[in-house]
């Protein structure tokens, strides 16, 4: 399942202006809220775990993990503090956060997403 978050602000007054599961609708919103205050829409796949109670009952822990620019693993750390799943890629580095019952999946599920954008950056997806 997909979830769509407008966002809006910068920096330290970067805030979730709305929540959506309809792109569409995300769309819309992002257009009703972009008033000079740039908004912008974030995607989250939720892959098989609908919410973080639903995985937090079932075992599930959050993970980061973080590439380097040279596509290697630099940091790979449970993490108690964000409530949910979510994808990002700045210049040189990009982290995922992913829900896994242990390490060692959390690195095969990121490795895998890693290696899609990269395909996708790529044109070959």
């Amino acid at each position: 399942m997909k979830v769509y978050v407008v966002m809006k602000g910068y920096y330290s007054g970067r805030h979730i202006a709305a929540v959506t599961l309809d792109k569409e609708k995300a769309q819309l919103l992002q257009e009703r809220f972009d008033d000079g205050d740039v908004a912008e829409i974030e995607e989250y796949d939720t892959d098989n775990v609908d919410d973080a109670y639903e995985a937090y009952k079932l075992g599930y822990n959050l993970y980061f993990v973080g590439f380097d620019d040279r596509d290697k693993i630099y940091l790979l750390c449970e993490d108690k503090s964000i409530n949910g799943e979510k994808e990002q890629h700045n210049w040189d580095t990009h982290r995922y956060y992913v829900w896994a019952k242990d390490e060692k999946t959390a690195k095969r599920i990121a490795i895998d997403r890693h290696a899609m954008w990269k395909a996708q950056q790529e044109g070959i997806s």
